[in-house]
């Protein structure tokens, strides 16, 4: 039982407002320190653990994504030198042979080509047999072609079809590998080769007194410096473009046996002379076209002068076999220096401009009648700027001019 006292201290607790007691509290209460929380052992451990692993996985990786390109060396002939060895850096597209050169994939998706010379400035070019896995089988159409800085060229077992290395001044070098089936008529012009060494494991292709010769055909893709034309029989047929502008040569013979001559064969060469054979069958346009210190020219009994055959041959003072010519073809005599030249009634035709710009030819003989010669089909302009002003027949004299007319 409570006494008196007790009961007056209970009465005086409950006039104390409960609010005014929590603000004292409050104001009372001193912040206690935030209590740290300490990370486990084994947690330390295994972070550590996972640092380590990637520290040693990064030189993998860079090394997985980074692809080296090798040099395919021929050890016979050794004609690219140490520059495409020296040159190997570090690619993200995987081919040997020079950095730089450009390759597409084929439109079938079985093979590489070779497009472009790119960033390659090698002096010695190497074509790559392998582009990202794809075996490289050709050689674009001008691939390489107008650069002074090239001076030799190795061409792998893996490429078919040589397209172009045309008007390289400074190309003096050139292996072709066993594969190599097909050279195009234009693949080889305007350089001044010095070797060539073909792959002895090649079936389609020889290298004989510096000419390059298909087997099969016997015909000559390619003749460069010293170049003699064999006549074993190996070679019937001399192939377009095959000996434009070659230099190192001012005398070529072209031996019986040869049947076909294609078109600008020898069209820029320095020789003085030459004389066709009787074999010959079918001679092509501009074929010694150009030819500026050619100064005797023997048909050799061919009967036709094609189109642009002597054009511009400023030196030619000498055209032996025209009076058997049957067709003079268009620019045939063009630009030259013949002082006169005897036709013959076997004359069919004259093309147009076949007498263009022959400006010291001041006599034409005709061996048959004015009326036969006026009879002759003449083309539009066939003798423009000729200064003949007559053609002279057995039986008088003919106007050049009189039968010029359009076809």
């Amino acid at each position: 039982m409570k006494n008196e006292k007790d009961t007056r201290l209970y009465d005086a607790l409950d006039f104390i407002d409960s609010d005014l007691i929590g603000e004292t509290a409050d104001k009372l209460m001193v912040p206690l320190k935030p209590k740290v929380r300490r990370i486990p052992a084994r947690a330390i451990a295994l972070i550590a653990a996972f640092i380590c692993l990637i520290a040693l996985a990064i030189p993998v990786i860079i090394k997985l994504t980074m692809v080296e390109t090798t040099i395919t060396v021929y050890d016979d002939p050794p004609i690219h030198g140490n520059d495409a060895v020296s040159n190997a850096e570090i690619h993200t597209q995987s081919y040997d042979g020079s950095r730089g050169l450009i390759y597409k994939i084929s439109d079938d998706g079985t093979y590489a080509i070779l497009t472009d010379i790119g960033s390659c400035t090698d002096k010695n070019i190497v074509v790559a047999s392998n582009y990202n896995g794809y075996p490289v089988k050709e050689i674009y159409n001008y691939a390489i072609a107008k650069n002074n800085t090239v001076e030799s060229v190795t061409i792998p077992d893996s490429v078919e079809t040589v397209r172009s290395f045309c008007d390289c001044p400074n190309l003096r070098r050139v292996y072709i590998g066993a594969g190599v089936s097909k050279i195009s008529y234009m693949a080889f012009t305007g350089n001044d080769i010095s070797e060539v060494v073909i792959s002895p494991d090649n079936p389609y292709f020889i290298c004989r007194n510096n000419c390059i010769i298909e087997v099969a055909t016997k015909t000559i893709v390619l003749g460069y410096r010293g170049a003699v034309i064999p006549d074993d029989g190996s070679v019937e047929r001399i192939n377009g473009f095959s000996f434009c502008d070659m230099k190192g040569i001012d005398s070529i013979v072209i031996p019986e046996g040869i049947k076909y001559i294609g078109g600008h064969a020898f069209e820029g060469c320095e020789f003085k002379s030459i004389v066709l054979p009787k074999s010959l069958e079918y001679l092509s346009t501009h074929v010694f076209g150009n030819c500026k210190n050619l100064e005797y020219f023997d048909l050799g009994g061919y009967k036709e002068l094609p189109e642009g055959t002597l054009f511009y041959c400023n030196a030619l003072r000498e055209v032996v076999g025209l009076e058997n010519v049957t067709r003079l073809g268009r620019y045939a005599l063009d630009g030259n220096y013949l002082t006169s030249i005897r036709l013959t009634s076997a004359l069919q035709y004259i093309d147009e401009y076949a007498f263009g710009l022959t400006n010291s030819l001041s006599r034409v003989y005709f061996d048959g009648t004015v009326a036969e010669w006026n009879a002759i089909p003449k083309g539009y302009k066939w003798n423009d700027r000729l200064p003949a002003t007559n053609v002279i027949c057995n039986d008088g004299k003919g106007d050049p001019s009189a039968t010029m007319g359009k076809k």
